[in-house]
């Protein structure tokens, strides 16, 4: 055999298989990515309707849980620092207030 007639065959199987890739590829695949593409759609729209079903019922708020006393009591704690600081101001600035609104004497 010589050198030529390898590289002839060798040529044909990569033609032969170029040609099974191509269709392969061609055909069958854009048969599956339609399918796969129809059914991540179809999860995803499930996806979307049980949360909004979760979400209607109201299954994740309830007064009791961890993260709704938390808030609580977070918010509870700012209103009382807003108090406190507040009164704070008031006690420093009354001084200058009680100043201001006595007249001017000339």
């Amino acid at each position: 055999m010589n050198d030529t007639t390898i590289n002839n065959n060798t040529l044909f199987d990569t033609n032969r298989l170029q040609d099974s890739i191509e269709h392969s590829v061609l055909l069958d695949v854009s048969d599956n990515w339609t399918l796969c593409l129809g059914i991540e759609l179809a999860y995803f729209l499930l996806f979307i309707f049980i949360c909004w079903w979760i979400h209607k019922q109201g299954y994740f708020k309830v007064d009791q849980d961890r993260i709704t006393i938390h808030h609580r009591i977070h918010k509870d704690m700012i209103q009382n620092q807003e108090k406190a600081f507040i009164q704070q101001q008031e006690e420093i600035l009354s001084p200058m207030k009680s100043l201001l609104t006595q007249p001017i004497m000339q």
